[in-house]
């Protein structure tokens, strides 16, 4: 099953990936690259690291109990970033819990309970941007994008709700749990179980309002500066689109994040570009695909280099990381294929 996602994954790359590329007028790209003010391409990389700082303060934020140094909350989010663009299946999201847990920071479980409540935290702003998109853009937001839009916002709603269950229903969960349990080996029952709560707790920040608050802030914070590193992208490459419509192209590449893909949202990222610069705002497609392309590289290149780096300062090996992420993967799916039976 493993193999067919990340098989499907690639295959849906390629599609998005054509659909971009297809009807580009290829000899147009050079005078659009001799055009672009490439000597502020640092200014991009500076705004990309300072949101990464941004979400290491957030996480210390959801991390309440435990006094992990902002340094190696930074460098989980930068192998985050680093695994997310080279292994399938968003493998970074394990690998920066495994990182704080071989740290002995925190348990690799409950570091994996705040990355999910991060990633809720990162829907309320998504949530916040399309609603503002739909409302500013009616014309624009139709047929397939409107309702991947709501569908987003159903999505968010629906796992508020799944984490408010854990936290006041515990019982529930439980006996849930417990029944499906219970055709298991007692060793494997009790790690499940151990793992459970380790999750659970890893989410609790839910029942503090003052940390749920700060948590909200940090967030709107990170994703400030992601926008400002698209604003500059838009300078450096003459996108000539002002707030409203940069907001849409956020919402629109966090709608296309959700789309199963290649490591790295190749050939997604492309798409949207060309969805909203070309068939919503009426920029010349070989604008929009040379922005994406180029954007895409330098980005991963970027985190290429900074990912590399740390895993040197941390004497980490890139095995070691892919490894623990492939045997999450097996586990996970050993764990579905027990309850099934």
């Amino acid at each position: 099953m493993s193999h067919f996602k990340k098989i499907a994954g690639f295959l849906i790359s390629f599609l998005f990936l054509w659909l971009a590329l297809r009807k580009v007028d290829w000899e147009k790209i050079p005078a659009l690259v001799s055009q672009a003010r490439l000597g502020l391409l640092y200014l991009p990389l500076i705004a990309v690291t300072f949101e990464q700082i941004f979400r290491a303060f957030r996480w210390r934020v959801l991390l309440k109990d435990h006094a992990v140094p902002i340094f190696n909350l930074y460098t989980g989010i930068v192998f985050c970033y680093f695994f997310n663009n080279i292994l399938p299946a968003r493998a970074g999201e394990i690998i920066r819990s495994y990182y704080l847990g071989r740290r002995g920071l925190v348990s690799t479980s409950e570091a994996f309970g705040s990355v999910f409540l991060e990633r809720f935290l990162d829907g309320l702003v998504i949530v916040s941007v399309l609603s503002y998109s739909i409302y500013a853009f009616p014309q624009l937001i139709t047929g397939v994008v409107r309702k991947a839009f709501f569908s987003a916002i159903i999505f968010y709603a629906l796992i508020l709700i799944f984490m408010i269950v854990l936290q006041t229903k515990r019982s529930l969960v439980d006996n849930f749990l417990h029944f499906f349990l219970k055709y298991l080996p007692e060793h494997l029952r009790e790690r499940i179980i151990k793992m459970e709560d380790s999750f659970i707790k890893g989410f609790a920040l839910i029942r503090s309002p003052e940390l749920v608050f700060k948590a909200i802030i940090w967030s709107y914070i990170s994703w400030f500066a992601s926008l400002l590193t698209i604003w500059l992208n838009f300078k450096i490459w003459s996108i000539n689109l002002g707030i409203s419509e940069l907001l849409l192209f956020l919402g629109v590449l966090s709608i296309g994040a959700m789309i199963p893909s290649s490591p790295g949202m190749i050939g997604i990222y492309q798409y949207c570009c060309v969805l909203v610069f070309t068939d919503m705002f009426g920029i010349d497609k070989e604008r929009a695909v040379t922005f994406g392309l180029a954007t895409h590289i330098v980005s991963y290149l970027y985190v290429l280099l900074i990912g590399s780096v740390l895993l040197f300062h941390e004497n980490i090996s890139f095995k070691e990381m892919s490894e623990q992420a492939e045997s999450a993967e097996k586990e996970k799916n050993n764990k579905e294929s027990d309850v099934t039976v």
